[in-house]
């Protein structure tokens, strides 16, 4: 599955010069910081749409001020890929969401648009591409992630013309 990974540069130098994504890094999202939206140790958190990666990278930049957002672009075999349960936990205290689907990782992908993986993404094994996006390059960043807590479905389906635009035109990079 095409999935990707949103951080900024200042986090993205440390996965080049490691050449991998590692799942043991430091975290943005803490128990100490954020409470219940808090990223559990020892996984890499992924989104299977593109605008979510960028959404969450800019999160990033609020705390460590980079200028350029950097969205990582790899392709992860399905039988790694693990459901987001701080995600779930998160967004769906009452589980009410996770009856709606076959499975919890159907409900973590479909719903919340995320899953994790327990293993580095090293790019020796796995083909990873980049881009990153300035951004005193860019008009107005906010509208790129419209619909940002909606569900998978609905956001794809409901792409502003500007985010379409945004999507095609991407250089992506071999990392």
């Amino acid at each position: 599955m095409i999935l990707y990974h949103g951080t900024t540069y200042k986090r993205a130098q440390s996965i080049f010069k490691d050449r991998a994504i590692k799942k043991d890094c430091e975290r943005f999202f803490t128990e100490e910081e954020n409470g219940d939206g808090y990223s559990t140790d020892g996984y890499i958190y992924l989104t299977n749409e593109l605008t979510y990666a960028l959404y969450f990278a800019n999160c990033h930049h609020f705390v460590d001020k980079s200028e350029v957002l950097v969205v990582f672009r790899m392709d992860i075999p399905d039988d790694q890929l693990l459901p987001d349960f701080d995600e779930m936990r998160y967004q769906d205290p009452t589980g009410t969401d996770r009856e709606r689907y076959d499975s919890d990782l159907d409900c973590s992908l479909l719903e919340f648009k995320t899953c994790r993986i327990n293993t580095d993404i090293s790019f020796d094994e796995y083909t990873v591409d980049y881009f990153g996006l300035v951004l005193e390059k860019v008009n107005s960043i906010a509208d790129l992630f419209d619909n940002a807590g909606c569900n998978y479905e609905y956001v794809t389906s409901h792409y502003t013309k500007r985010q379409r635009n945004f999507i095609k035109s991407i250089p992506w990079k071999r990392a």
